[in-house]
């Protein structure tokens, strides 16, 4: 390998490295290796962005800036790493010290909000321990509290000036600014009813384009009615142009392959303890009931992409 892990003494706690999603088959036994929360997926997305930002160079910036904890609460307690105040169990402490955490980060922060990509900001326990280290209904309970206030999302509204002054400037043969598909990375194409842009390089290249059109929407229809005129177009669109949707689960999926990358990093972290292949895989088969990955090869991939990270 062209950078070697840095060994470490003892094997990481299990949160650190199984991100695998429970077997459909029903392969893992409760009472036989120990419960084990395993990473859903609705939840690979915020586990990836937590323990690849663990390691980012921005942490110890992010930790400066934080605001000062309650002065109820030591850093130590906010952790876990000392007893909890009395009468105060250790989740119900974070979960305290979470919501002081976030009401302090949105006060501070010029946007007022929490951004999806640094959603770990106000997490006590990032970046010292895993994600999957905090239980999985106080997970969900921190995602709606950060952004409880935050409209549900919709389709960006792309404001027709904007749409007239880019036309104008196409036309004169000047570059248009304003919006954010005239660059050199997209492929635009200027048809009578729609705007059809698509990428030019990388994966999404090979996915269907996105279309900018103009829509006349009578609000004296109720919203069933006009949801279904719109899913009509939408289906005859697909139909007639051949568009299909990008894939969010399978093989091909962002979904898994952000899931692969934990899974490398898990290995990773794994050979840090001074561990040899085979070793790692006799341990996690053993610990876990199930092979780790399916031959030494894929834990060969898995340790090159790791040892860019760790």
């Amino acid at each position: 390998m062209a950078n070697e892990l840095q060994p470490r003494s003892d094997p990481p706690p299990r949160e650190e490295w199984d991100f695998r999603a429970r077997s459909k088959t029903d392969w893992y036994d409760d009472r036989k290796y120990g419960p084990f929360a395993f990473l859903a997926e609705d939840e690979v997305y915020y586990c990836t962005t937590y323990e690849f930002y663990r390691m980012d160079g921005d942490v110890p910036f992010v930790l400066k800036n934080r605001q000062k904890l309650p002065a109820w609460l030591t850093w130590q307690q906010a952790i876990g790493k000392s007893s909890p105040l009395p009468g105060q169990d250790k989740e119900t402490l974070r979960s305290k010290t979470f919501d002081a955490l976030l009401d302090n980060h949105l006060r501070s922060s010029l946007d007022k909000q929490v951004f999806l990509e640094w959603f770990s900001i106000p997490w006590p326990e990032w970046p010292a321990e895993p994600y999957l280290s905090i239980p999985r209904p106080e997970r969900m309970r921190r995602f709606e509290a950060s952004w409880k206030d935050n409209p549900p999302r919709a389709l960006p509204l792309v404001e027709l000036k904007k749409i007239c002054n880019a036309a104008r400037d196409y036309s004169e043969g000047k570059t248009p600014t304003g919006l954010r598909f005239w660059s050199a990375g997209y492929e635009l194409i200027l048809n009578a009813d729609t705007w059809v842009y698509s990428r030019r390089f990388g994966r999404q290249a090979n996915q269907s384009p996105t279309e900018l059109a103009a829509f006349e929407i009578d609000f004296n229809k109720p919203n069933k009615r006009l949801l279904r005129l719109f899913d009509n177009w939408l289906r005859n669109r697909r139909k007639e142009k051949g568009y299909k949707p990008h894939e969010t689960r399978g093989p091909s999926s962002d979904t898994d392959r952000m899931r692969n990358r934990l899974l490398a990093l898990g290995a990773g972290r794994l050979i840090q303890t001074g561990m040899n292949i085979i070793t790692a895989m006799r341990y996690t088969e053993k610990l876990t009931g199930q092979p780790f990955f399916k031959d030494k090869r894929a834990w060969e991939r898995a340790i090159r992409f790791a040892s860019e990270w760790l």
